[in-house]
């Protein structure tokens, strides 16, 4: 930290800059000079705040917490003075290696409230076992955002999928689409058999091809392909339609390996039914003649795990032989409605 204020013109050269003063180069190393000093200055502050509630000297200043002396004395917001004064304490007391890179510049305040918060959601004793790894290969390299990511993956990992907030994000979609059909039903005085099939399917937890909101079947044999969040129910047929050609039932088929159906290591392998494809080539523009092809790769987690993936897709000869040399920009993880793209994904090889 010393090093960083070693420059005290800096924040005067600073104020007074205008343009042409410095060349381009010069004015990047000038901002990156500055962030790394208010990285210093959060952990120069956090200390202080933590020695203030360890010494109880918000009760002096005549207020009954720390957060409440910041909110009247420097007028911090409600949300920044609580953030600050929980931060302080755990900065000080649990993340030592979090405060230690903070003091330095290396990493933001930010990438430091996030592994703050992580403690709730991982507790103590996990983050301090990842905290200097998570510091050296990820915060001190990259944006808060590929932090909280890693965080989140770490949490998924421990309670499950979906978390609680998704949850609720399911019940509310579950209660709009359901409302998109009952409006939709209401309408039409001829319903396929097969309709009424699949809302019975549906009352007892199995999901339905038309019902995105749906997250898993019962019978999990076969993984169902992601729909749109926007893929409302079609409307009913016309009436001078629907006397002209009788109704056609609906199926709950799909159309063999659309897209690549992935297990994790250790879970029996989910595999399409090999049924006779049904169109062209996965690459995009091809229309040569495909067949279904085996496709696995391997993934280098942020925290250093790996896992292997396995799944099936239509490619043609010439594209399943380009497979084995292409990398894999984004990963689209998830099921059902509730799909989230994470990436740039870590891929260290596909065959």
């Amino acid at each position: 930290m010393q090093e960083i204020f070693n420059e005290p013109d800096l924040l005067a050269e600073a104020m007074n800059l205008t343009e042409g003063d410095h060349t381009d180069g010069e004015l990047v190393e000038m901002v990156k000079k500055l962030v790394r000093m208010e990285s210093a200055v959060r952990a120069a502050l956090s200390q202080t705040v933590a020695v203030a509630i360890s010494q109880g000297a918000q009760e002096s200043a005549g207020h009954a917490t720390v957060a409440d002396l910041l909110r009247t004395e420097c007028h911090l917001s409600g949300r920044e003075a609580n953030e600050l004064a929980l931060s302080a304490v755990r900065l000080r007391e649990q993340l030592h290696h979090t405060f230690v890179a903070l003091q330095s510049g290396l990493i933001t305040w930010a990438h430091a409230t996030t592994l703050v918060r992580s403690v709730d959601r991982l507790g103590t004793d996990t983050v301090q076992e990842f905290e200097r790894d998570w510091i050296e290969l990820i915060a001190s390299r990259t944006s808060p955002e590929a932090l909280q990511r890693v965080v989140h993956t770490h949490h998924v990992e421990r309670v499950g999928y979906p978390s609680p907030n998704t949850e609720s994000q399911i019940d509310r979609q579950q209660a709009t689409f359901s409302g998109a059909r009952e409006e939709n039903a209401s309408t039409s005085t001829d319903v396929p058999e097969a309709v009424s099939r699949g809302s019975e399917s549906a009352s007892h937890g199995c999901a339905d091809v038309d019902n995105p909101a749906q997250d898993w079947c019962t019978d999990a044999s076969v993984h169902k392909e992601p729909q749109g969040l926007t893929d409302f129910p079609k409307p009913s047929q016309p009436e001078h339609d629907r006397e002209a050609s009788p109704a056609t039932p609906l199926t709950t088929e799909r159309q063999a390996a659309a897209t690549l159906t992935l297990s994790s290591d250790n879970d029996e392998i989910a595999v399409a039914q090999r049924t006779t494809p049904t169109s062209g080539c996965r690459h995009t523009g091809c229309a040569a003649e495909a067949s279904l092809r085996e496709v696995s790769f391997t993934v280098r987690w942020l925290d250093g795990g790996r896992s292997s993936f396995l799944g099936y897709g239509l490619l043609c000869d010439e594209h399943c032989g380009a497979l084995a040399s292409c990398s894999v920009d984004r990963i689209r993880v998830g099921h059902s409605t509730m799909i989230r793209t994470i990436g740039p994904a870590l891929v260290t090889d596909a065959a």
